[in-house]
């Protein structure tokens, strides 16, 4: 529990804290975010995936990351016409439920409990999430944008595929390489390893605690019951028994079991901006998933995977 409250909570609580500190300008934590993604995520996944244990099983986990998506998706698409009218709130909604944080703090929960190897696995869960939400994300929230304004949306293939956010990816290709052809990893790196991951927990997690503003919010959080449903509920309902009849490592059904109760992920919150949707419902489902999950879920699913 004690990685839980220093790598998750104070670092969220100081992001908070340090909003009062007018002189800090938005474009420092908008850096912190931008070398989370970009630098970090690409070093742990070189190093992580070198020393992964390659299993025929493995295969079936991209597999289960892509459900993790489908399946929220799906409950948005049956619940938004009731929930939402405007089309800049429904495609916020529909965002805020399909794109889940298992890259960050689902990555560090399952680090927490099963160190590289749980880590190593919540990028292969990643894996399908840059193509959703480029390929459909990204022309989805421009199709309920252009919907509210009543024209017809388009996307290009050359900004789906060439983009800066692939790069983590690329990590993962140069650890599959570096542990397919046995090049034997040094065992400082283990320690870098540790070392980064904390680091990384920071960076994101201190932007997060400073963008917190309860009180443009407010008006949203009365449907915010129905993210929580389907992402803590449904969602790894569904996931967890498809997963029982592919995956027979304990360890690896326990962190597919974490990752698909992942809350709202950051990209909803951008996506949304990016596409001048409705921001402030992204990110109150941003937040009231990611407290819900840290307060609620997590130390639930610690007591359970124990």
């Amino acid at each position: 529990m004690l990685p839980f409250v220093t790598d998750i909570i104070l670092p969220i609580y100081i992001g908070y804290y340090i909003q009062s500190w007018k002189k800090l300008n938005q474009t420092i934590f908008d850096q912190m975010i931008i070398l989370n993604l970009f630098v970090l995520s690409t070093f742990l996944n070189v190093l992580s995936f070198w020393k992964i244990e390659l299993k025929p099983e493995l295969i079936w986990i991209p597999l289960l990351g892509l459900l993790m998506h489908i399946v929220p998706g799906i409950f948005a698409y049956f619940t938004v016409n009731s929930t939402y009218k405007n089309p800049l709130e429904q495609g916020s909604y529909i965002l805020s439920t399909l794109l889940s944080n298992m890259g960050v703090i689902g990555a560090i929960s399952v680090y927490i409990l099963f160190k590289e190897k749980g880590y190593a696995l919540s990028q292969l869960v990643m894996l399908p999430s840059n193509l959703i939400l480029y390929m459909f994300c990204f022309p989805m929230a421009q199709y309920y944008y252009c919907a509210s304004k009543n024209r017809v949306a388009r996307v290009s293939l050359k900004d789906v595929l060439f983009s800066p956010k692939q790069v983590p990816v690329l990590g993962i290709v140069i650890g599959l390489i570096l542990n397919v052809i046995k090049i034997h990893r040094l065992l400082f790196l283990g320690n870098i390893f540790n070392f980064t991951i904390h680091i990384r927990s920071w960076l994101y997690m201190i932007p997060i605690g400073h963008s917190i503003n309860f009180y443009q919010m407010r008006e949203y959080w009365n449907n915010t019951w129905k993210l929580l449903a389907i992402k803590f509920l449904a969602t790894p309902i569904v996931v967890y028994l498809i997963a029982r009849r592919v995956i027979s490592d304990p360890e690896v059904l326990n962190t597919m079991l974490i990752l698909s109760c992942a809350p709202t992920a950051i990209n909803a919150v951008v996506t949304a901006k990016i596409h001048k949707l409705n921001v402030n419902l992204a990110m109150a489902a941003f937040i009231s998933t990611t407290i819900f999950y840290l307060i609620i879920v997590y130390p639930g699913l610690l007591l359970i995977v124990h």
